[in-house]
């Protein structure tokens, strides 16, 4: 249709504008950076950003990963996916989230259900489920990320070595919900292969789920919270942490 082209294409002139009318643009500080010392060039970081705020420079062995501060969008995607952990994501950082996974499961977290939310669905609809009162198991603790994406296999696993009845990774709804485009879907990949190393290792793979939830989605947290405490109180099999 001409003139919803016309409308549209109007519409995108002018959000342009507003832009260039600034001699500055002032970023978000949410920006990864990246440990060169740590970084082997892999390119699996480049491979999954969103946003493509992170380019490969140098040849060979000195091959790094290098962040475009204005693309960056401080997701974390590309953090999840680090396999040494070289992508620094600023207020997310490995150190931390592997410090709230120690505290939260500090006691008794066998009878514990771990739950990553992303900020912008699955937390917000954690929170509009304790203001609206709609009541869940009181086991369950809460580690928010920006996206899902930025949820990395050793938390999970991590986690489970610290002896979590059940892990939670939940997110928006695909396909394009996503704050950071494709994030939940890097997540759902993740999940989906971590299954069968958790069976491996003596762990049941169903201790660990992942769901999407919305911001007014209260009501589907609190059902799959009360599912999941459910299975652990049932006595449902376990299996030993498989790790040392």
């Amino acid at each position: 249709d001409l003139a919803e082209s016309l409308t549209q294409g109007s519409g995108a002139a002018a959000k342009a504008l507003a832009w260039l009318a600034h001699e500055t643009i002032t970023l978000d500080g949410l920006v990864a950076r990246v440990d060169e010392e740590v970084c082997v060039g892999c390119g699996e970081c480049a491979a999954v950003c969103p946003f493509q705020a992170l380019e490969m420079v140098g040849e060979g062995k000195k091959q790094k990963a290098r962040v475009i501060s204005a693309a960056c969008k401080g997701c974390g995607v590309c953090a999840g996916s680090c396999p040494t952990g070289a992508i620094i994501p600023a207020g997310f950082t490995d150190e931390m989230i592997l410090a709230q996974i120690d505290e939260a499961l500090a006691v008794n977290p066998e009878k514990k259900i771990l739950a990553f939310c992303c900020n912008w669905c699955s937390y917000a609809g954690a929170d509009f489920a304790g203001v609206s009162r709609l009541a869940y198991p009181p086991q369950v603790r809460i580690i928010r990320t920006l996206c899902a994406g930025r949820i990395h296999p050793r938390f999970i696993l991590h986690a489970f070595e610290r002896g979590a009845g059940q892990v939670l990774v939940s997110g928006c709804h695909p396909p394009g919900d996503c704050h950071y485009i494709s994030g939940n879907l890097r997540a759902q990949e993740r999940v989906e292969k971590l299954r069968p190393k958790l069976a491996k290792r003596g762990i049941d793979p169903s201790r660990l789920r992942l769901a999407w939830i919305s911001t007014t989605e209260g009501r589907v947290f609190q059902q799959i919270i009360r599912e999941m405490a459910e299975a652990l109180e049932r006595g449902q099999p376990q299996g030993s942490s498989g790790l040392s």
